[in-house]
């Protein structure tokens, strides 16, 4: 009996989501390397140039001389501070920015390939008439063309792997009854074991990968 398995809504959620995740944490670190890093380290640089902590003070000055300089530096920073609003406390390092550009490249391109992967995945279509299946990729197998059937991991996750040769041409496609609508896809796959069975195919290659 011909079936027809389209993509479920769950698998097509849940790789739109992890494709937004990558596209939404590439944008972040961009924001960072961009704007928020940047910032931190004119504060860190500006905060240092008034040498609250005295680290510029000429060794040979009085220890009540560095001491008063020391105040008047954290005072002028602490005024320079207030009126830049930004907090008196400066930041503890200097932030590096190409980090997070590397990071927002690595997501951002993870994120791209995600969003494309489910674009070109969501709309598949796997189901068979009285005589051909039609592979999720768009190839039309003749079901005198199918040659095995591996249901080695068909139990324990689902997969099945339908091998098949067109005009001396060997390939194969997927049964995956998480990514496809189960029901369906299992009436496909009894679909190509009947038809195995009924040309006395091997039963032994039910069991290959």
């Amino acid at each position: 009996m011909p079936a027809e398995a389209r993509v479920t809504t769950i698998w097509k959620n849940q790789r739109l989501i992890v494709s937004i995740l990558f596209l939404f944490f590439g944008a972040y670190f961009l924001f960072d390397g961009l704007v928020t890093y940047p910032r931190l380290n004119k504060i860190y640089h500006q905060y240092h140039a008034y040498d609250p902590e005295g680290a510029k003070l000429d060794a040979n000055l009085s220890e009540e001389d560095k001491e008063k300089a020391k105040t008047e530096g954290k005072l002028k920073w602490e005024e320079h501070a207030k009126r830049e609003n930004w907090d008196v406390v400066p930041p503890e390092k200097e932030h590096k920015e190409i980090e997070q550009f590397i990071f927002a490249g690595f997501t951002g391109i993870i994120g791209v390939i995600a969003i494309l992967y489910w674009l070109s995945q969501k709309g598949r279509v796997l189901r068979t008439t009285e005589t051909e299946v039609h592979t999720p990729g768009g190839k039309v197998v003749p079901l005198s063309a199918i040659t095995g059937l591996g249901k080695k991991k068909w139990e324990s996750k689902g997969f099945a792997t339908v091998r098949y040769e067109i005009n001396g041409q060997q390939g194969q496609f997927l049964l995956d009854d998480y990514k496809f609508e189960p029901k369906a896809t299992h009436q496909v796959l009894d679909e190509i074991e009947k038809h195995l069975l009924s040309r006395s195919a091997p039963v032994a290659a039910s069991d290959e990968e």
